[in-house]
């Protein structure tokens, strides 16, 4: 028998008569208790913001009470108790039997109605964002000011996602690990060019990660290592991704904290298509996809309907994934530049492009689940599609 049922077996004498209790008074108080999912920041950060938000549009007579599972970023937990009762050990006992006693449906809610995705657009519709408090601020610019940056310098987070952390961790599958996501790694050193021209535009790169497989090359002006830095904590984490001007991501985990603070993304070697993040202010550029015995391209289409979250599946289908040249990354991040700096020129070609894109996405069968809200700077990448255009459509 595992300890948390051994738990829950010896306070059943007195959560049994509090669960109906809870159901008894619902015409009077109608309370809630749920677990958020807290293990995995990719699904912490945006569940817990997705439910403040539909916290306040709740009805007055109804308490909603959470608790959570081991803790990805103790940073964000402290942030999330000024919106959310999240309560402890009663509040888990409660909610589990809840959940074993027939009838509780009514009492208890879904951690996030979106998939973890904000398809609703709920952050940018409604204000998501927890403030940091004076001393926060403070101690991580001071942080930032050791390296040589200077308050208001643009600094851009730089989340090249390889197998390293969730192979580290004591969420290790075994045998396997997680090598079933290992579709969605690429290599640091394809991103150089793209770190030289933002700091070419005196533009600050942290590039990101707790735990890495390469550092970035020593003495680069303008860069810091953060995933190779000893002064890493949850607040760091939270803060730099929350008040950069930017986020460069192959998304992946953390990059879901910008959602919420509204920074805009640029998500490069990103997959599957069919889940790109449209709900945000963002720029997707995929992994390129070949046929393995043609090696022909797959086309927009082809990659909506090959959308796969596991590298088995991609293999088993037969088709190459390719992760894009260093080339095809600076493109892409001069382009986001471009949108940031609010540099960017209307296009009679890429308008045409984008049209003949999302002709071919919103027909798509599988659209309206992921995609029911668009934020109006979503795109694909101008750039992939001109070079790829042939092929592609």
């Amino acid at each position: 028998m595992s300890r948390q049922r051994r738990v829950l077996l010896m306070n059943a004498f007195w959560a049994i008569p509090a669960v109906l209790i809870m159901r008894i008074l619902r015409p009077i108080c109608h309370i809630r208790i749920s677990k958020i999912f807290s293990e995995r920041i990719g699904h912490f950060v945006p569940d817990s913001a997705e439910l403040i938000v539909r916290m306040s549009l709740e009805k007055s007579n109804i308490r909603d009470f959470f608790y959570l599972g081991s803790v990805s970023n103790f940073q964000w937990e402290k942030m999330i108790k000024q919106k959310l009762r999240v309560r402890g050990i009663l509040a888990r006992i409660i909610g589990e039997w809840n959940r074993y006693i027939p009838g509780g449906t009514s009492h208890r809610i879904d951690g996030s109605l979106t998939l973890s995705r904000d398809s609703q657009g709920l952050f940018q519709r409604f204000d998501a964002r927890i403030p940091f408090t004076q001393s926060e601020d403070e101690k991580c610019k001071q942080w930032l000011k050791e390296f040589g940056w200077k308050e208001g310098d643009p600094f851009i987070c730089l989340l090249v996602r390889d197998s390293a952390y969730l192979n580290s961790t004591s969420l290790y599958r075994g045998d396997s690990g997680f090598s079933y996501h290992n579709y969605r790694d690429s290599n640091i050193e394809t991103y150089l060019s793209a770190v030289k021209f933002f700091t070419s535009q005196n533009v600050w790169i942290l590039r990101m990660g707790r735990v890495m497989m390469m550092p970035l090359p020593k003495n680069m002006e303008k860069v810091i290592d953060y995933a190779f830095e000893d002064e890493q904590s949850d607040l760091l984490d939270m803060w730099l991704f929350a008040n950069c001007t930017g986020c460069i991501s192959t998304a992946s985990g953390p990059d879901v904290i910008p959602w919420v603070y509204r920074v805009p993304q640029l998500n490069v070697n990103a997959l599957p298509l069919t889940h790109a993040y449209s709900f945000t202010d963002s720029i997707w550029v995929p992994k390129n996809l070949f046929w393995q015995h043609t090696q022909i391209p797959l086309s927009i289409s082809e990659y909506l309907e090959h959308g796969y979250l596991e590298t088995n599946q991609y293999e088993e289908s037969g088709i190459e994934i390719r992760d894009l040249s260093e080339l095809e990354i600076l493109q892409a991040a001069k382009e986001f530049w471009k949108r940031i700096s609010n540099q960017s020129e209307t296009n009679e070609n890429n308008v045409h492009l984008q049209g003949k894109f999302w002709e071919i996405y919103r027909s798509w069968s599988g659209f309206s689940k992921l995609h029911e809200w668009i934020h109006p700077n979503f795109l694909v990448a101008n750039s992939w599609l001109q070079s790829r255009e042939r092929e592609l459509f």
